[in-house]
């Protein structure tokens, strides 16, 4: 899984520094850029973000964060009991 500090140096990191509103930039393009994306947050860079990949037609997963906190919260789950959880609270999801 990449993500803006994987995949910009130490130099370009340098450059955007604490200025949010290049991190905000950089944000959005590694998230448009990106395979796949997965929706953690909803607020105005979030709705622009979705809309923008649907139009370019890529993969955008949006979870059900309600039940994935229920589920991360049992930090002895196993991968199969995970993975069971988070099918089973997303059958019935359309989209």
């Amino acid at each position: 899984m990449e993500n803006k500090k994987s995949l910009a140096s130490a130099e370009e990191l340098a450059e955007v520094e604490g200025k949010a509103f290049l991190m905000a930039v950089v944000d959005y393009y590694v998230s448009v850029k990106s395979d796949i994306f997965v929706s953690a947050s909803r607020g105005n860079m979030h709705n622009a973000l979705m809309l923008h990949r649907a139009y370019l037609n890529l993969k955008t997963v949006n979870p059900n964060m309600i039940l994935l906190g229920q589920v991360l919260v049992n930090k002895s789950l196993g991968w199969s009991e995970f993975e069971r959880a988070v099918l089973n609270g997303h059958k019935n999801r359309q989209g």
